[in-house]
């Protein structure tokens, strides 16, 4: 089931940089498309929050908790609003198979270079053979989606 629910998350993906492109072309303004875009997103995840809490009645968490996170831990939303913004300023020049592609290219080679070093909270996964060449498949259609 957890499966299906990444997989479900790469789909929208791909739909949310044309969703990101066509409100941006439609507005002629980057960074109010990136907030209009930040903005639908803090009203479903305020829906999902209160409809989380009332199913299973989690309290929410304590200033102990709250200031016992890393530094990393609070630039989620920033990370995120450069990759909204990359994808209303680019998506629509390179296209949805190029933007989608070559950021999840980039995310996988980053993601083995984190979990090699288990940076960032993550468990150490090494980079062993299977990855590595992974890796490098990615690149390889990368290059092919861009010659064509």
């Amino acid at each position: 089931m957890v499966y299906l629910f990444i997989v479900a998350a790469g789909l929208l993906v791909a739909m949310q940089a044309g969703s990101n492109a066509t409100l941006d072309k439609n507005l002629h303004h980057p960074i109010l498309s990136s907030l209009v875009s930040f903005g639908s997103g803090v009203a479903a995840l305020l829906l999902a929050l209160a409809v989380y809490t009332a199913i299973t009645k989690a309290p929410m968490p304590k200033l102990q908790q709250w200031t016992a996170v890393p530094w990393w831990g609070w630039i989620g939303g920033t990370l995120g609003a450069v990759y909204v913004l990359s994808a209303v300023l680019t998506a629509e020049k390179v296209g949805s198979g190029m933007f989608v592609g070559l950021s999840v290219t980039a995310s996988i080679l980053a993601s083995l270079v984190i979990d090699h070093f288990g940076l960032l909270g993550f468990h150490r996964h090494a980079a062993g053979p299977g990855r590595i060449i992974g890796g490098g498949l990615m690149v390889a259609g990368m290059i092919l989606i861009g010659k064509s």
